[in-house]
């Protein structure tokens, strides 16, 4: 089965209701529900749950998506993988490595720059794809 690490931002599109965003990535999520297993970071629970309560976002409409995923957790060693490099986006480098970890396929992001500059310097066999590559 086809694994697909779905980044952070493509829930707060969601949950945030970023207008355009959002319809594209509630789709996108529809899409992939399709073609595999879509996996969730832990970490990515946190982030979303503290925009949750920051914009008092209903905590079972989160749990509801959240529920809807495969969750992973973020092992000791990817934590420590990824404090060898300095000049990298942090968050992402953890998100990059827990899909590399876990045998995902591609990770689906907005944020395709930062994954391509850790993508260049880690070279998995991971795509890097935005929502609009799938739509």
């Amino acid at each position: 089965m086809t694994s697909w690490y779905i980044d952070t931002n493509i829930l707060l599109d969601i949950i945030l209701d970023r207008g355009e965003l959002q319809a594209s990535s509630s789709k996108v999520l529809e899409i992939l529900f399709q073609r595999g297993e879509l996996r969730l970071s832990t970490l990515t629970v946190h982030i979303v749950m503290y925009f949750a309560q920051k914009y008092r976002i209903d905590k079972n409409k989160v749990k509801e998506l959240i529920n809807s995923f495969a969750l992973v957790p973020l092992p000791t060693e990817i934590i420590t993988e990824a404090f060898r490099y300095d000049d990298l986006d942090f968050e992402d480098l953890l998100h990059y490595l827990t899909a590399k970890h876990f045998n995902c396929k591609a990770i689906v992001t907005r944020d395709k720059e930062d994954f391509l500059k850790i993508h260049q310097k880690i070279k998995a066999p991971i795509k890097i794809i935005s929502p609009e590559e799938i739509l």
